[in-house]
Parts: structure tokens; sequence; C-alpha cells
């Protein structure tokens, strides 16, 4: 599998680019070799929970290394933080995508500032872009239309550093972001119903793209 290579045209048809600092992994040809692959060597991951629910090496709030995972990893549901869980099943289960990021949103911590709820999916082909970019559009009408007080659901791109080789890749990012800017306590109260509006609007995507996936 080679990942898609950001260029100047933009990958994803209209899904808009978002410049995202820090946004590497490890080694972005080792993580596509290993998704979903059974014969992949894995090494146990280190899972340690900061004191408002974040999932990272270290067990601190903000943005912090976690060690990457796939779905047959054995660790992989425990790696997913509670509130995301929802999204990233549906994304890896039902649409057969590979995650490389994900967030259950936390409120802020001390000195360190809120995050949303975020997911970000990593192309494995760059055949898959274009399907991706459809299926996303039909999504933004879906979420667009959703009215509530609480958080809109974007969709854009970014680009993904490789930390083994320094390649670069683009991918797709899906974050809740709260309507005033701020996050309230009602903002993670309502993370199950983001979740349920993110999952169904890729679902109408799927739907109205006419797949029961993204076939390459």
């Amino acid at each position: 599998m080679k990942p898609a290579v950001p260029s100047d045209r933009e990958p994803f048809g209209a899904v808009p680019f978002v410049e995202r600092e820090p946004n590497t992994i490890e080694d972005i040809g080792v993580f596509l070799r290993s998704w979903n692959n059974p014969a992949a060597t894995r090494r146990p991951a280190i899972l340690r929970r900061s004191e408002v629910g974040n999932i990272n090496r270290y067990g601190l709030s903000g943005v912090w290394a976690a060690d990457d995972l796939d779905p047959m990893h054995p660790q992989w549901r425990e790696g997913i933080e509670e509130a995301v869980w929802p999204v990233v099943n549906y994304i890896t289960a039902t649409l057969e995508l590979v995650t490389y990021d994900s967030c259950g949103g936390h409120p802020h911590c001390g000195p360190v500032e809120a995050r949303p709820l975020h997911v970000g999916i990593l192309p494995a082909t760059t055949a898959e872009c274009q399907p991706l970019g459809a299926m996303m559009s039909k999504a933004t009408s879906y979420w667009d239309a959703w009215t509530n007080e609480i958080a809109r659901i974007t969709v854009s791109w970014s680009v993904l550093v490789c930390a083994a080789s320094g390649s670069r890749c683009a991918v797709l990012d899906i974050t809740a972001i709260p309507l005033d800017g701020v996050f309230s306590a009602e903002y993670f109260t309502a993370r199950p119903m983001i979740a349920a509006q993110i999952i169904n609007g890729l679902d109408s995507g799927r739907r109205l793209h006419g797949t029961e996936g993204v076939e390459v």
C-alpha cells in the first residue's frame, strides 16, 4: 500500500486544508503493512491514562505520543478513548478504513487547553482519496443540517509526517468544534450524541455515494 502524497491539487476534492501541528507517526509504511495483517508482529503497547482521560504513553493531558494500534492488536479496544470509540469502530469495522489518530475530547487540565472529539483517517492508497472526498462532501451536508447548540462537525485534510523516513502523506480529520468556541460541561456531556451524529453523517455519505464502503 502506498499512502496518498500531498500535492498542489486538492487530494480530497472540496475538502479544505487545515494545518495540524504536530502531526507525526512513527513509521507510515510499517503501520499500513501491519493494519489488519494477522502475520504482523505487534509489540505490547504502553497505555497510560491522564486524570482527564487522555490515553498515551505518559498518562499526561494534552498532545503526547501514543503507540500505533490496529484492530488486530490485543490492546486495540483498550487503547481507544471511550467517547470516540463508536466513531473509530464504525470507520474501521464498517467502512474498513484506517484510522491514525483519535481523541475522545478532554476538558482543560491546569495550563493544558481543552481538546475536541476528533478522529483522523489515513488513506491506505492514493486511489482512496477521491472516493473519500466524495463521501465526506455528502457527510458534510448531513452535518451542516444538524441543528443543535453544542457543536459543529467539520472535516478537513492535513499532512501527516513519517518520523522514520520524513515522507509526507495526506490525511482526513473529522473534528467536533464547540459552537461558541467554549468547551463547556454541556459539550462533554453531549459527546455520545456528537459521536452518533458523526456516524450518521458518514453513513449518509456512504449510502449516497453508492458504496457499502470505500472501494478502490
